[in-house]
């Protein structure tokens, strides 16, 4: 188990990816997995724990935070008229089932993370940092969920006042960025 020494700035850390997951799950309507994933696989790598199932850690814990950040991020979208209920309750057993039609809207991700979290409980993960609970990292969850509480407020605020159309471009840059990584991921580049 690392010291307090080295516990300290990995909070800190934490703290702020947290805080901008938080800003662009409120700000982008998605969720805070894309920023989380692979900020917690840096976090836990640069701490040592890089076995051969950490990406099973940094997948768990970021669907156990959207178990409550989807909530709140829904919230904050509803009290500016911006959520239609209708379609999340007509899709949400389809969503359950399936996990895979989730990309539509953030209050979706609380029925994906659910089921998901359940199982990632019970997974056994080997050289996993202290404080996991089968492949969720209890400390992660925790930061970064006080941290997303704080900010994802702010990112809908953000989104509901700027002018749609260039919020629009800037995701489908985003949505770009983060296609082309993973391409040239796969490609081994």
């Amino acid at each position: 188990m690392p010291d307090l020494a080295s516990l300290l700035p990995m909070m800190a850390l934490l703290f702020a990816i947290g805080g901008v997951a938080g800003v662009v799950a409120g700000l982008l309507g998605v969720g805070g997995g894309i920023v989380l994933v692979p900020a917690f696989f840096y976090a836990f790598t640069a701490l040592g724990y890089g076995g051969a199932q950490i990406m099973q850690v940094c997948v768990a814990t970021s669907l156990a935070t959207i178990v409550v950040t989807s909530p709140r991020s829904v919230m904050s979208h509803n009290k500016k008229g911006a959520v239609d209920w209708a379609f999340l309750r007509s899709w949400a057993p389809f969503v359950v089932v399936g996990a895979l039609i989730g990309t539509a809207a953030a209050g979706l991700g609380v029925l994906i993370a659910v089921p998901s979290v359940i199982g990632f409980l019970f997974v056994t993960v080997q050289d996993a940092p202290p404080l996991t609970i089968g492949a969720v990292n209890l400390p992660a969850f925790g930061v970064v969920i006080g941290a997303t509480m704080l900010t994802t407020p702010w990112g809908t605020r953000l989104a509901h006042a700027m002018d749609p159309k260039p919020l629009k471009r800037a995701f489908a840059v985003f949505l770009t960025l983060v296609a082309l990584n993973m391409l040239r991921k796969a490609a081994g580049w």
